[in-house]
């Protein structure tokens, strides 16, 4: 493993934890242990409690742009047929060059519990 800013401070991390850790694992070891890297500052900091995670689903449909509605509606009704609920969808939005020809769509799906 390369020897990197990031890599030696979260050795220095883990052993101040006591953690136990190869160098393939390192990074695993402290995520594990709810730390986490934040490469604005240069740090690992500890996280806060996690939030439950959400109920929803989100999917992006990035496809030919004549074919971007059609392609949303079939998404829709498959992910319906399996026992998902529909609850949002983004206008097209389209690409930037060189793919202007394609267009991207976001939907919001919930589970049913």
């Amino acid at each position: 493993m390369r020897r990197t800013k990031k890599f030696i401070k979260a050795e220095k991390t883990a052993v101040n934890l006591n953690l136990a850790f190869t160098d393939e694992n390192l990074y695993q070891a402290l995520q594990d242990n709810n730390y986490f890297w934040d490469s604005d500052q240069g740090v690992w900091f500890e996280g806060d409690l996690p939030d439950p995670p959400t109920n929803l689903i989100k999917v992006r449909v990035w496809s030919d742009g004549e074919r971007n509605n059609t392609d949303v509606v079939s998404i829709i009704k498959a992910l319906g047929a399996v026992g998902f609920i529909f609850e949002e969808k983004s206008e097209p939005y389209k690409c930037r060059p060189p793919k202007q020809l394609e267009s991207k769509t976001y939907l919001t799906f919930s589970r049913r519990n």
